[in-house]
């Protein structure tokens, strides 16, 4: 038989995703009480998608919930710590076309 030569080629789509709010506003909190605020990160793709969201502050103060990526480090938490706020939960994975509720305290 003889071998013929064949071309693939394809794309890759990543996950589609989106928070329901753009901003979570605490307002002023007073020194020892905790206040909770709620938003929810959805997976609007056809594929589940792993999350994982650590706390990224810049110079003006301002805290950012960032970076959607599958790492398995085996040292983080399902709940990220910082001196002033609370994520949980901080990684997991989203069904496809579902949502989960993060709490930030």
């Amino acid at each position: 038989p003889q071998k013929l030569p064949i071309t693939i080629s394809g794309q890759v789509i990543g996950p589609t995703f989106y928070f329901d709010q753009a901003q979570l506003k605490f307002g002023l909190v007073s020194y020892g009480f905790q206040t909770t605020l709620t938003c929810h990160l959805y997976n609007t793709s056809l594929v589940p998608m792993p999350f994982k969201l650590h706390i990224d502050q810049d110079k003006n103060k301002k805290v950012n919930l960032v970076s959607f990526d599958d790492d398995e480090d085996e040292e983080d938490e399902d709940i990220i710590n910082n001196n002033e706020f609370q994520i949980r939960p901080s990684r997991g994975i989203i069904p496809p076309q579902s949502d989960t509720k993060i709490y930030v305290d």
